[in-house]
């Protein structure tokens, strides 16, 4: 998996490209972000496919 970010005004757009591994294992990923006053918003797209977030935690 390989992922990008991109700045677009107030959002965060997180971009994960997976690749075609010829499995149905799910896996979890956890990442760390940190944003600044400027943004609101955080966009996760999987294979360019916009995705809900599961879990998301303060800390």
């Amino acid at each position: 998996m390989t992922a990008d970010i991109e700045e677009d005004g107030e959002t965060i757009k997180v971009n994960l490209n997976v690749a075609e591994e010829g499995n149905d294992v799910s896996e979890q990923t956890i990442y760390k972000l940190t944003l600044n006053e400027d943004h609101e918003i955080i966009e996760v797209f999987v294979d360019g496919e916009a995705t809900p977030i599961d879990v998301v935690s303060g800390i």
